[in-house]
């Protein structure tokens, strides 16, 4: 099982970047392992809104969860990053490495509803065509 200090390989140790709307220190909204927090959350791209999403799907993994991602205005900026992913699923053998180097070079930052920081990690932003996009989370 993993704890909640852990990180996955590859990211860098680091405390969630302060925003202007933060009020309080990060903080995670899981209740327990299999549970959907209840809180809707932003993601910032510096400090340009990429998306929100409710995370209405829980995953199998400790502390994923999925949902539908509203996109907004930086979506388009870090969507080619995101596309390196599916490059990777196609065959492409760096894909995958630029994939992950380029997706925590982002360094994107989770806010809930109040704008209080969310400890956690965008793993992927998917996008499902038809102007729908899936994001996928690590809360910690």
């Amino acid at each position: 099982m993993t704890h909640p200090e852990e990180r996955p390989v590859g990211r860098p140790e680091h405390p969630p970047r302060a925003h202007p709307l933060a009020k309080q220190p990060a903080r995670s909204p899981r209740v327990a392992a299999d549970t959907v927090p209840p809180v809707p959350v932003t993601i910032l791209w510096n400090q340009s809104v990429v998306g929100m999403t409710l995370l209405e799907l829980p995953l199998d993994a400790p502390g994923a969860v999925a949902g539908r991602l509203v996109p907004g205005p930086a979506l388009s900026r870090a969507r080619g990053v995101f596309g390196l992913y599916e490059q990777a699923c196609q065959g492409d053998a760096g894909a995958l490495e630029r994939f992950v180097r380029e997706r925590d070079a982002l360094g994107l930052t989770l806010f809930d509803k109040d704008g209080d920081p969310v400890d956690g990690t965008v793993d992927l932003i998917s996008d499902w065509g038809g102007d729908r996009w899936m994001v996928h989370l690590r809360l910690w």
